[in-house]
């Protein structure tokens, strides 16, 4: 082959390279905004009627954009800590679900079984997934009161992460003011009951019981926690108490008395989060509740373990209701967990972040870490009680 002939061949080869990359480039979607750029402006209708929704009319306010599908298994994951955020901070963040290329009818169902109350829109043709880069889902994103793009996140989000990221695109915290006795910089890490029956908040510098429309200070010592930060519950008739001791594993013994290693099955370097302890009807050790690392786990009176099934989160308190049966407080809401199945299901509460139960006023009570109240009477309907 002479140069002529290889040089012209090559030649072609290379513009035929050069047209079908061109091809590929135009086939992709956008690429993805910079954080920092303004958001990407649309008009989509929203579900259930006519209107449409143009995204520059919320200039003022923080929108989360939340991209998804209802097949799309993170995004079903992810929805109840939608429906929880949307809730609380209604009047803060504006969050719109962006469905992609769904039919109404399917959306309308899920929409109407998960409990969503934010606008739905539908993006049928892609045309706004494609503007904002969408390469999987869930993907969100944070416009701020300007109308630029100030967080985004990638596959799904838990309503503390909404919470930062929200703070993010607002310029200051979303409890910049505190929630109640939770000053800012402060969190809630316990609650019990006072010996008025009234509802205690513990946080890191202090504890306090309302007060009419207020709060006010109560003294003592921390509930739950031992010498050193050590777990520890007292049972609800007093005659038992338990502690969980790095390296040493459970002590157990009364109220006021000396405690004494339990034998067990289990590791001393177990890493417990949440303790509880029953009595028996005779006042005898019934049972006692450990939560370390993702597992919930049970001991009987020989210190014999179970692991109870279906709780795969991080437990931050245990409260039993009844003989067999507590309520614990999760990383990703309220579940309620019985002995003699060994097992656990979530309770109706929402899905976020709990660090604190108690029995008082009349009303089972959960706190969240920024010092949000939840109450039921039942344990398993909870509604937020500001």
């Amino acid at each position: 082959m002479s140069g002529t002939r290889r040089w012209t061949t090559w030649l072609a080869l290379g513009i035929l390279v050069l047209a079908l990359g061109g091809a590929f480039l135009s086939s992709r979607p956008h690429g993805r905004p910079a954080v920092g750029s303004l958001a990407p402006d649309f008009s989509l209708p929203e579900l259930g009627g006519g209107k449409r929704l143009q995204l520059s009319d919320l200039r003022g306010r923080v929108v989360l954009i939340n991209f998804w599908t209802t097949w799309c298994p993170p995004c079903r994951e992810e929805t109840p800590a939608l429906v929880a955020f949307e809730e609380r901070y209604a009047r803060q963040v504006m969050v719109l679900g962006v469905d992609v290329a769904e039919t109404a009818e399917t959306v309308q169902a899920y929409v109407r079984d998960s409990g969503i109350d934010y606008p739905v829109l539908l993006d049928r043709d892609k045309a706004v997934s494609g503007a904002y880069g969408l390469t999987g889902y869930p993907e969100s994103w944070f416009v701020g009161p300007d109308g630029r793009l100030r967080a985004f996140a990638s596959g799904p989000m838990s309503f503390e992460q909404m919470q930062s990221l929200a703070a993010r695109a607002l310029g200051r915290p979303l409890d910049a003011e505190g929630v109640g006795p939770v000053r800012p910089g402060d969190r809630l890490v316990a609650l019990a009951r006072a010996a008025d029956g009234g509802l205690v908040v513990v946080t890191e510098r202090g504890s306090w019981e309302r007060a009419g429309a207020g709060w006010r200070t109560v003294k003592g010592v921390l509930p739950g926690q031992g010498g050193g930060g050590a777990p520890e519950a007292v049972s609800e008739d007093g005659r038992w108490r338990v502690r969980w001791q790095p390296g040493q594993g459970l002590l157990v013994g009364g109220p006021g008395g000396r405690m004494l290693p339990f034998a067990t099955d289990l590791p001393g370097d177990l890493a417990v989060t949440a303790l509880a302890v029953e009595s028996d009807p005779r006042g005898r050790l019934a049972r006692i509740w450990l939560g370390a690392g993702a597992t919930l786990l049970t001991v009987d009176p020989e210190g014999r373990s179970r692991t109870v099934s279906g709780f795969e989160r991080r437990a931050g308190a245990l409260l039993p209701l009844s003989p067999g049966r507590v309520l614990v407080a999760s990383d990703r809401g309220l579940w309620l967990a019985d002995a003699a199945s060994a097992r656990a299901e979530a309770a109706g509460a929402p899905a976020r972040s709990f660090a604190g139960l108690a029995r008082a006023a009349g009303f089972l009570w959960a706190g969240a870490p920024n010092g949000d109240l939840y109450r039921s009477a039942d344990g398993l309907h909870w509604e937020w009680a500001p």
